[in-house]
């Protein structure tokens, strides 16, 4: 992990919900009141891009999965913000790595990606991460 460096948490819904965090939570945690656990994937999933506005301004990210993580599609594309006017030549970025799965009781997924450096835009919904580590209790 590198001194400073921030991660994006993104779930899966509509529309989905942004956090920023300092770490990426191990194996199980609770965000937003949500259980996530740890899907045994890897960091490593597929790759993604910044979606970013011709101000160099993050307005999303795009993710391209792996084939066998089995989503229903190989791009998607997440907005924090209602803007959608992405420069598609700032937003090329093959980025990839601690990159992981989390999946909830109830089928929500979460994804984590490293954070841009770059600032998010002004209209962009980010919450900062405010999740509780669970201890498994050893049977």
């Amino acid at each position: 992990m590198m001194k400073n460096q921030k991660y994006l948490l993104v779930e899966l819904s509509e529309p989905p919900r942004f956090w920023l965090a300092d770490e990426i939570p191990d194996s199980r945690f609770l965000l937003g009141g949500i259980e996530y656990k740890d899907s045994g994937s890897g960091d490593f999933i597929g790759f993604y891009d910044y979606l970013r506005n011709s101000a160099d301004e993050i307005l999303g990210v795009r993710f391209f999965p792996f084939e066998d993580e089995n989503f229903a599609e190989q791009e998607i594309n997440l907005f924090a913000s209602k803007d959608r006017a992405i420069d598609e030549n700032k937003s090329d970025d093959q980025q990839f790595g601690d990159n992981k799965l989390y999946k909830s009781r109830n089928d929500s997924l979460l994804l984590t990606f490293l954070a841009p450096p770059e600032k998010f835009a002004p209209s962009c919904r980010i919450f900062q991460a405010d999740f509780a580590e669970m201890l498994l209790k050893v049977a």
